[in-house]
């Protein structure tokens, strides 16, 4: 799939997303994301000074020594079973014996896809209307369930969908744009060892050698989450996140800095807001690095 392609998509769905030089980006309230979100961008001075008063955040990932993110990525031509950890071989095991795993009905993917959409997103605490609202997940749906460039999958106990994941292709290598359980009987079912393991298979009995992407690490810390994937074979790949912060929210993070590191002197942060803070402000001064980087380069070969 091109960028082209992807970005008609999303925009179908009512995502906002607009081109900026040569790169796109996603913009949601006073926010702003690269598009896609882990694809390097090249960022210069005309994009800084362009986004910096205009939103209040930008986010990009970044060319940079130095690392504050990790996207999680599997690179196999053989997932056999015997090869993974104890965990992920019980876990895979139980869920093939316990639920069956076909392509999804429309009317499933659209009645318990929903269910599921709405169960996750109320226990991650985010919004996300096209997921949530029955018209918005509609469009959204079957958009995708008669376009060839995306991969469906349902996880079926008891006649219920119960788990599915949705797959694309872009640039050479696969990514999950979702991948969602209904937490119910996940217990004896797990359900998304089996659908992982199951269309990572036909991935490798199709193509030989993949690339799947199991997105980036993001900012709230799940350790569930994260030993699952690690569990699932997939690898930490280091990445460099950068934050365009609009001055005057600027100017307030770095008062709340140092009154907390400064005058506090305090060594560990517990409030999670400030460590939300200290990581922005970080992101922010890596961008600041490789925006003086890429000036310094482009005087070096001018």
């Amino acid at each position: 799939m091109s960028i082209e392609e992807l970005v008609d998509i999303y925009r179908n769905w009512g995502y906002s997303i607009k081109k900026f030089g040569e790169t796109y980006f996603y913009t949601h309230k006073m926010r702003n994301y690269s598009f896609p979100i882990f694809k390097i961008t090249n960022v210069d001075n005309n994009l800084f000074k362009s986004f910096k008063w205009k939103y209040l955040l930008t986010t990009v990932l970044i060319n940079s020594p130095k690392k504050n993110e990790c996207e999680f990525v599997l690179n196999t031509g053989d997932y056999d079973i015997n090869n993974l950890r104890s965990l992920a071989r019980n876990g895979i095991k139980k869920s093939l014996k316990a639920c069956t795993f076909k392509r999804p009905s429309l009317d499933d993917l659209l009645h318990f896809g929903l269910i599921i959409n709405r169960q996750t997103v109320k226990r991650q605490s985010r919004e996300d209307k096209i997921m949530t609202d029955a018209k918005k997940w509609r469009k959204n749906v079957e958009s995708i369930y008669s376009n060839n460039e995306f991969r469906i999958l349902g996880a079926y106990y008891n006649n219920r969908m119960i788990g599915y994941t949705v797959i694309y292709e872009f640039e050479g290598r696969y990514n999950l744009l979702y991948a969602y359980i209904d937490r119910q009987d996940s217990k004896i079912t797990n359900p998304m060892c089996g659908l992982l393991y199951t269309e990572i298979n036909q991935l490798i009995k199709e193509n030989g050698n993949i690339t799947l992407s199991y997105g980036l690490g993001g900012f709230a810390f799940l350790p569930q989450l994260i030993r699952f994937k690690l569990n699932m074979q997939f690898e930490q790949i280091p990445l460099s996140r950068g934050y365009i912060i609009h001055p005057l929210l600027l100017a307030i993070f770095k008062l709340i800095i140092f009154y907390n590191i400064r005058l506090r002197k305090r060594k560990r942060i517990s409030n999670s807001i400030t460590k939300t803070i200290i990581r922005l402000y970080q992101g922010s001064r890596l961008l600041d690095a490789a925006c003086l980087n890429n000036k310094i380069n482009e005087k070096s070969y001018a």
